[in-house]
């Protein structure tokens, strides 16, 4: 995938995500006016955002055929759709650094001053300037490659500071990625809000019937905490369990080292093989 591709990837995936935000918004919106006994008259507008989400859809699946990773194996994933694989797979591969449009210099985010107030902004160590009002940064594109999972649960904002998992605070620059740790939490609440823990059922999610059994384990081990707390608990060690899964595979896919988790390595425990994954399903690259 040459580096146009990769913008246009990344693009169509954006504005996805946007139009599945306006699409929620106006469906609730419509349906508070009916509530009220008005008739909006924009149904048809709703109508037309769903057509254009189905295109860009089918766009994306058409970059989505050119990573193994999509047609070996998330495809098979029960809720991962094409928006969240095409997020999950951008943050996995592609780093998008914002470089100077003068000099082309990696910027960095820096405390800078304005009106006797200290915010973050972007400044250009080759120029030795911050660039406000320079107009769009533009972007140059790093391959990603993260050798240990947890340099990847890390890089998804997974990994745990003074006992719990970090958040992001105001004009502070982490070393992890708030859109990473996001979309764990969107794909979380797509296998526990609207899978099936039932085998027999055409939406069954084996990581639903996990979390299930995870959060009737925690009431033995953690029998002081609440309903809530523990099946928080268990969502958070299901998105791990995943992104353990979706590292697994790509690697071994992409023909990379696979080391051994902490947990079963150091602790002894036993390390869940990735679900939904047939090393002997092989597809042929479709050409786009």
């Amino acid at each position: 995938m040459n580096e146009q591709s990769i913008f246009s990837f990344k693009h169509l995936v954006k504005t996805y995500e946007d139009i599945t935000k306006l699409i929620t918004a106006t469906t609730t919106r419509i349906k508070s006016y009916h509530q009220m006994g008005i008739d909006p008259q924009h149904d048809e507008t709703l109508m037309d955002l769903k057509k254009q989400k189905d295109k860009i859809t089918r766009k994306i699946l058409k970059y989505l055929e050119m990573f193994p990773v999509w047609r070996e194996y998330l495809v098979d994933v029960p809720g991962i759709g094409p928006g969240l694989a095409g997020k999950l797979l951008l943050l996995y591969y592609f780093g998008f650094v914002p470089v100077c449009p003068h000099c082309q210099t990696e910027v960095e985010k820096r405390e800078i001053e304005k009106d006797d107030k200290k915010i973050t902004g972007f400044y250009c160590p080759g120029c030795d300037k911050k660039l406000k009002g320079e107009g769009n940064l533009r972007f140059k594109i790093n391959k990603k490659d993260f050798p240990r999972i947890s340099s990847f649960w890390h890089y998804m904002g997974r990994h745990v500071v003074d006992g719990k998992i970090p958040k992001q605070k105001k004009g502070v620059l982490g070393d992890w990625n708030p859109k990473g740790k996001a979309l764990g939490f969107l794909i979380i609440e797509q296998f526990y809000g609207k899978m099936s823990e039932n085998p027999a059922k055409e939406n069954y999610s084996q990581y639903k019937d996990w979390i299930l059994k995870r959060i009737e384990k925690k009431k033995k081990t953690h029998p002081d905490v609440t309903e809530y707390h523990r099946k928080n608990m268990a969502k958070n060690e299901a998105i791990k369990l995943f992104l353990s899964h979706f590292w697994t595979v790509a690697r071994t896919i992409d023909g990379k080292v696979v080391t051994e988790p902490y947990v079963g390595k150091i602790m002894g425990h036993d390390v869940e093989a990735p679900y939904y994954y047939n090393p002997n399903k092989k597809m042929k690259l479709l050409e786009i």
